[in-house]
């Protein structure tokens, strides 16, 4: 069995489905500002091996399902060779030490960077 062949090991209706689930979220999260530009990272929990992230380097505002990818609990991508988000180990070490986290919405909202800089 080849690439193009070789079955998922993971469910693609189930991918399908949370990447329209999680775009939603985050749209709503950038509306609000919680999200500029690039900054910040989101996933969620496919199964008790991998989760749906978000790819680096776009713009989560306008996110579209072809950015969100999977990774397995070593962070590594699977399925298409894109690059997964700059803190995917964070979420995937979640997943892994806490089963009954579904998603991690890892915002860098500018309220909250410049608090952090204060403080």
């Amino acid at each position: 069995m080849n690439a193009t062949t070789a079955p998922l090991p993971y469910s693609a209706a189930r991918l399908h489905e949370l990447a329209h689930l999680l775009i939603g979220n985050i749209r709503e999260l950038a509306q609000a500002g919680w999200t500029p530009a690039t900054s910040s990272n989101f996933s969620h929990r496919l199964d008790e091996q991998h989760a749906a992230i978000t790819v680096s380097g776009r713009d989560k505002g306008r996110l579209v399902e072809e950015d969100i990818m999977v990774v397995d609990f070593d962070g590594l991508a699977v399925g298409r060779p894109l690059r997964p988000s700059a803190e995917t180990l964070l979420h995937t070490q979640l997943y892994r030490r806490f089963p009954e986290i579904g998603c991690v919405l890892h915002t860098h909202s500018p309220v909250q960077t410049i608090a952090s800089r204060l403080y």
